[in-house]
This record gives C-alpha cells, structure tokens and sequence, in this order.
C-alpha cells in the first residue's frame, strides 16, 4: 500500500473507461478532449509510476467528463 494520498492501480478504473471511450484524438477532436485526453494519460503515467495522486486521477476524471459533455 502506497503511503497518503497516492493511488494505486485499482484507482485508474474509472479514468480508464473515459479514456477508452474518448479514444485517440484526431483533426476532428476538440482542443479541449486532446487537452483532457493528453491529462488523463499523463496520470495514467504517473500512478503507474507510483507518483500519481487521488487529487490527479479526480481532477483528471472531471476534465474528461466536461469535454465529453457527460
């Protein structure tokens, strides 16, 4: 177990689905989705790396959320 408010794997589920359901960005993509898809990988990086927040993986979450209008 990760110490504070480090998240661990099982965190990203949800932040995993966005981002399969957002999928890859192309010409056609908002600056706001490719914004938001581009964050929501970095986090993705960073708790695998073990230095990813709750606070990223939420922050990351709400931002997909509002460029896919959900």
């Amino acid at each position: 177990m990760r110490p504070g408010n480090l998240a661990e794997m099982e965190d990203l589920r949800e932040l995993s689905g966005l981002l399969r359901r957002a999928g890859w960005p192309d010409d056609n993509t908002s600056d706001e989705l490719k914004e938001a898809i581009s964050y929501g990988r970095m986090v993705q990086k960073y708790v695998t790396d073990g230095s990813g927040t709750h606070d990223m993986i939420h922050a990351a979450v709400g931002k997909l959320k509002k460029a896919m209008k959900q």
